[in-house]
């Protein structure tokens, strides 16, 4: 699922948007939600001979690892969260 919107004033552009990814596991496979959520900004400027263009995108998701098991058949595991950011700008 993904949403946005984009306002234009003059030759400057402004987007922020949103998507939702869901877990792609079966949830009885180890009880761990992997939904993955995006938030994104950004913003250009553009002329009949040029163009700057910015965005930041957030990412951020759940999991868990689990390094190695004991011989009683239990493993220990860290319950993770990932928070990504990726920052683009292009020019032409």
């Amino acid at each position: 699922i993904k949403t946005g919107v984009e306002i234009r004033q003059d030759n400057t552009y402004y987007r922020a948007g949103i998507s939702y990814f869901p877990d792609p596991y079966i949830k009885d496979f180890d009880k761990v939600n992997r939904d993955q959520f995006n938030f994104s900004i950004g913003m250009g400027y553009r002329t009949e001979t040029f163009y700057l263009d910015g965005s930041l995108v957030n990412t951020r998701t759940k999991g868990v690892y689990s390094p190695y098991s004991l011989n009683n058949n239990t493993a220990p595991q860290a319950d993770i969260k990932y928070s990504t950011y990726i920052l683009t700008l292009t020019a032409g």
